[in-house]
């Protein structure tokens, strides 16, 4: 059973197979060691890591390693926080795919008539290629002051008591689209709004027809912004084995048992680096491409979904 691992030494077990789609297996038959397992949940267990919730792996498409940790039940949902983000670029992608949205060389202030006010030459050049990969060019910084510090441009977003879209909108632009990388949850959530209205229905009614459903993924919260907009820089919560899903799916090519939900050519551009940020890390849309440097001087190339304070799904091809 999934019972939490407590202070004695750890016995590696299969993952226990349900309903949900995953098909499990001994990690021993796709390659992986049990006893190097067992070494690293002991190594968990005795430094005590006590924000740690779970560890899952899957290799040839099967669930081998799954474990809950200081209490974390396993059907609880988990806070993606920015892991969001990465779902929020899937779904963009289908709606291109199904012609709701031209591509990512679409304009954004397009959408939003109501706000023709904040428009200025530079902003109508801001595409959603820009929002995906964070180089919209409006005035935002969250990465140099604390979430708490009125500093932050997230923080300010809190307490401007206002609707967010119009706010985000209303910004100052400081540069060029395309230009300057800068992380932002406001390029997330003006991403969100234009998926809203390209698809017609809220973001989390896309997500559910189009995703969700296809995932077999019944538990799940997605929450909102003070404006009734679907939050999808932050908002989701989902359980750590459909966090495993989505990210077998991307190493599947968009498929999932068989089925495609998302295409293939997505997969790969979404994935692709459009930001070079490091010798060793770039961004796409809303992922990550992290290069880790290995003993024998190669690197080892993976595709992160990354959310604060922990939240990961790694994808490595290679393995």
């Amino acid at each position: 059973d999934n019972t939490p691992i407590d202070e004695v030494e750890y016995v590696y077990k299969v993952p226990v197979e349900t309903d949900d789609g995953w098909e499990t297996t001994h990690c021993d038959s796709v390659g992986i060691d049990h006893t190097l397992i067992e070494d690293m949940v002991n190594d968990i267990s005795h430094e005590t890591m006590p924000d740690l919730n779970s560890i899952l792996i899957a290799r040839d498409g099967k669930l081998v390693f799954e474990e809950y940790f200081n209490g974390w039940p396993p059907d609880s949902l988990h806070m993606l926080m920015s892991c969001t983000k990465s779902v929020t670029s899937v779904l963009v992608g289908i709606a291109i795919d199904e012609g709701y949205l031209d591509g990512v060389d679409t304009g954004i202030y397009s959408f939003f008539p109501e706000y023709d006010e904040y428009r200025t030459p530079r902003k109508d050049s801001m595409l959603l290629r820009h929002t995906i990969t964070m180089t919209g060019g409006l005035e935002w910084d969250q990465s140099s002051y604390e979430y708490d510090d009125p500093a932050n441009s997230l923080y300010q977003l809190w307490a401007c008591g206002c609707n967010w879209i119009s706010y985000i909108l209303a910004l100052d632009d400081l540069y060029t689209p395309g230009v300057e990388w800068e992380y932002s949850d406001g390029m997330a959530l003006i991403t969100g709004e234009v998926l809203c209205r390209a698809v017609g229905m809220p973001v989390t009614e896309w997500a559910e027809q189009k995703l969700f459903t296809p995932l077999g993924i019944e538990h799940l919260e997605w929450r909102h912004t003070n404006g009734s907009y679907t939050n999808t820089g932050y908002g989701l919560y989902m359980r750590s084995r459909d966090m495993a899903k989505f990210g077998q799916m991307y190493l599947d090519g968009g498929q999932w048992n068989g089925q495609q939900v998302v295409p293939q050519s997505w997969v790969d551009e979404s994935t692709a680096e459009a930001v070079s940020l490091s010798a060793s890390v770039g961004y796409g849309y809303y992922w990550w491409r992290i290069r880790y440097r290995l003993d024998d001087d190669s690197y080892l190339h993976t595709i992160f979904a990354v959310g604060n304070q922990g939240q990961y799904i790694c994808i490595v091809p290679s393995l």
